[in-house]
C-alpha cells in the first residue's frame, strides 16, 4: 500500500467516525427535545389548582369543600348543592353557617344562614349558580370563626 492510499483510508475512517458522532449527537438531541416536550406536556396536564390562597382570583372551581373550627364545621356537598352545618360543643349557643354571595361587579352579602342544633348538624340546601363568587363562613356567639376561600361553579 502506498502512503497516499494509507492517508486516504485513514481520512475515510475519520470521516466515518465523524459521521457516526454527528448521527449520535443528532439522535441524542432529538431524544432530549422529545423528553422535554413530553415532560412539559405532563406537567401542564397534571398541575393541580392551588386551594390554599385565601382569596383566589378567579374563584376556585366548585367541588365538595369544608371549613372547620374546634367549635364546629360547615361543609358544601356539590352533588345536590347542600350545605351541612355542625355544632361540636354543647354550650347552648349553637354554631351558625352563613352563605355569602358576591355578584360580578357587586358587593358581598348573605344569601342564607342556618343555625346548627347544640352538639348536632343541620342541612341547608341552596342552589349555587355559575355567575358570581360564593363563600362559606362559620359563626359562634355572633363572632366569625372561619371562612372558606371564594369559589364558583
Amino acid at each position: 500500500m502506498k502512503t497516499g492510499q494509507i492517508i486516504l483510508l485513514s481520512r475515510l475512517g475519520q470521516l466515518q467516525d465523524l459521521d457516526m458522532k454527528r448521527s449520535l449527537k443528532s439522535n441524542v438531541t432529538r431524544l432530549g427535545v422529545t423528553a422535554a416536550v413530553l415532560a412539559a406536556a405532563g406537567l401542564l396536564s397534571t398541575a393541580p389548582a392551588s386551594a390554599n390562597s385565601p382569596q383566589p382570583t378567579p374563584a376556585a372551581v366548585l367541588s365538595d369543600r369544608q371549613i372547620v373550627h374546634s367549635l364546629g364545621s360547615m361543609r358544601f356537598i356539590d352533588d345536590g348543592d347542600v350545605f351541612e352545618i355542625c355544632d361540636w360543643k354543647k354550650d347552648s349557643l349553637g354554631v351558625v353557617g352563613k352563605l355569602w354571595y358576591k355578584p360580578a361587579g357587586g358587593d358581598w352579602y348573605v344569601t342564607e344562614a342556618k343555625q346548627a342544633p347544640d352538639n348536632g348538624c343541620t342541612k341547608m340546601p341552596h342552589d349555587v349558580h355559575w355567575f358570581g363568587d360564593w363563600q362559606m363562613r362559620l359563626y359562634w356567639n355572633g363572632k366569625e370563626l372561619v371562612r372558606s376561600e371564594s369559589f364558583a361553579e
